[in-house]
């Protein structure tokens, strides 16, 4: 009996497949606080839908909203959030250990939140590595505001310009350098996090407090470090986008503001996985003079001249395929616990992305790993290696003389031109060796 239910359990296991999730899955789950949100935000999301992507908008009060089926399958790949006030409270499907494991696994996160968040909206920011400022406070600036658009958000100075925008081409691509104007709270960026950047900040006399009210101690985030607009890349390839206004990309400023429309329609994008993602395809290593093919070698000599190739890809979201990714920044280890060899990959053929490196095995045995990690703001980092073993050489395989062996032959051979020497003298020498009598 026990045998059996071991060989069930063996066959249970062997069935088990670990969820993941692909950022080219089409299907986007958006949770709203009410239908008039969804509503406000209709060109975003129609956009969206024209692009292809299967949207499933549910309320926050929904009884059915959850990120995955019975069985633990999660049924989306990316996740927009426009509930800030209902978030943790009456999402009871949709908490933030939910969010967190949703993105651990590899799923994309949008939320959009404004000055009246509650309590678990800023704790997810803060897992993600932002401390919004409190609640019913707004970006203020004195000096670089819309007029047109402050009437309408109350005169407060709150219709700010953004004038800090990311430099990285992949995440934003500015081709029509026109304004973006915000309305919404401001956020702040833990110093420790590496993964999380801005996208989206404040002039140098921009600042966060309350409206209409004097100013009697230091705001939490001011000047450039005002963020409106955080992203976060993480190391498995998620993405997410972190606001701190919803109305940035409201039908209303969307119309009347075409940098909105735009610089939107680029962050969202990105964050769905449309531009930045790599992968490694096809990777070849051989010995120097050795046939090219795409079967590698596993075991090599030490001193070896190796050549190493790899084809590095970039998913284009627009055609829907995978285009050959140009770069001169990436780099090959080999490494046996430390890299031993570091060398800069040079693209030789840019209609495959197909990148080239030649080099010397050191001398020295053991297994090592063709090792690429590529970690770069905007793109999905790449960490891929391949095992290979390093051998000596074989008994047959050495030199038949060794320079650093010269002085041992040399002093070989004058010991034997010595004793040759003073053997013909001792046997032909003539009187050379005798004794006179006395």
């Amino acid at each position: 009996m026990m045998a059996r239910c071991f060989i069930l359990t063996l066959l249970l296991l062997c069935f088990i497949a670990v969820d993941s999730i692909s950022f080219m899955d089409p299907k986007v789950l958006v949770v709203v606080d009410d239908k008039h949100l969804y509503q406000s935000h209709s060109v975003l999301f129609t956009t969206l839908e024209e692009k292809g992507y299967q949207l499933t908008v549910k309320t926050a009060q929904d009884s059915n909203l959850s990120l995955t089926s019975e069985d633990g399958e999660y049924l989306f790949s990316h996740l927009f959030l426009l509930c800030p006030k209902t978030f943790g409270i009456m999402t009871r499907g949709l908490e933030r250990t939910d969010v967190l494991d949703f993105v651990e696994a590899g799923g994309n996160v949008i939320f959009f939140a404004n000055t009246g968040y509650e309590e678990p909206t800023s704790k997810l920011f803060e897992s993600f590595g932002c401390e919004l400022d409190e609640p019913q406070s707004l970006v203020l600036d004195h000096l670089h505001y819309s007029s047109d658009c402050d009437s309408y958000f109350g005169g407060k100075h709150s219709a700010v310009l953004a004038t800090g925008i990311t430099h990285s081409s992949v995440v934003y691509v500015d081709s029509e350098n026109k304004p973006i104007i915000y309305q919404g709270i401001g956020m702040g960026i833990f110093r420790n996090r590496e993964l999380i950047f801005p996208i989206l900040w404040g002039s140098s006399s921009a600042y966060s407090y309350f409206p209409n009210t004097r100013v009697t101690e230091l705001p939490i985030v001011s000047g450039e470090e005002t963020v409106m607009m955080a992203a976060l890349q993480s190391r498995n390839g998620a993405r997410v986008l972190l606001s701190g206004s919803t109305d940035i990309c409201s039908n209303s400023l969307q119309t009347t503001f075409l940098g909105n429309k735009h610089f939107c329609s680029q962050i969202v994008s990105w964050t769905l996985g449309e531009r930045g993602m790599l992968r490694t395809q096809n990777w070849r290593h051989h010995k120097v003079g050795d046939s090219i093919t795409n079967h590698s070698n596993d075991m090599y000599r030490v001193r070896d001249e190796i050549e190493f190739l790899v084809d590095i890809e970039e998913w284009n979201g627009t055609e829907h395929g995978w285009k050959p990714f140009l770069g001169n920044d990436v780099q090959l280890e080999f490494i046996m616990l430390d890299p031993y060899i570091r060398k800069t990959l040079v693209c030789v053929d840019e209609t495959k992305g197909s990148y080239y490196t030649r080099f010397r095995i050191p001398d020295r045995i053991g297994v090592y790993k063709f090792s690429i990690g590529y970690y770069r703001r905007g793109y999905s980092p790449i960490q891929a290696s391949q095992v290979v073993s390093v051998r000596p050489f074989r008994h047959d395989e050495y030199e038949r003389f060794i320079l650093q062996a010269y002085p041992y032959y040399a002093a070989a051979l004058s010991m034997l031109l010595g004793v040759f020497s003073f053997g013909f003298v001792f046997l032909h020498g003539k009187g050379m060796f005798c004794i006179p009598n006395p």
